[in-house]
């Protein structure tokens, strides 16, 4: 490799490096956001149930508390793996736009 391709390449993974280390601070800030999204969201839930309210509208938007409930749902996994021939019956592809994955390693 030559001496231009090196610092072609350099620049180019310093420029990834930049973008998927902006993206994971993005990212760190989306985590520490969703945990308060949560806390306060189980606040309002406990206030609305101590007040006895269902809904609320103000500050721009509505909310309402709906209650837990079960639901039934496929289990796919032991569909697969007791019945495979069934499983295959009812398969349908769906397309995946292209994304990037990314995992947490520290």
């Amino acid at each position: 490799m030559d001496e231009i391709s090196k610092i072609d390449e350099n620049v180019v993974n310093s420029e990834i490096t930049r973008l998927v280390r902006e993206i994971k601070a993005v990212r760190d800030e989306l985590d520490e956001l969703t945990e308060l999204e949560e806390t306060l969201k189980s606040e309002l839930i406990d206030r609305f149930k101590s007040e006895n309210i269902d809904n609320y509208e103000g500050a721009g938007v509505t909310v309402d508390l709906v209650e837990a409930k079960i639901e039934n749902r496929l289990d796919t996994k032991r569909l697969k793996e007791e019945d495979p021939d069934l499983y295959q019956k009812y398969l349908h592809p769906v397309e995946r736009r292209e994304h990037l994955r990314f995992r947490k390693t520290d």
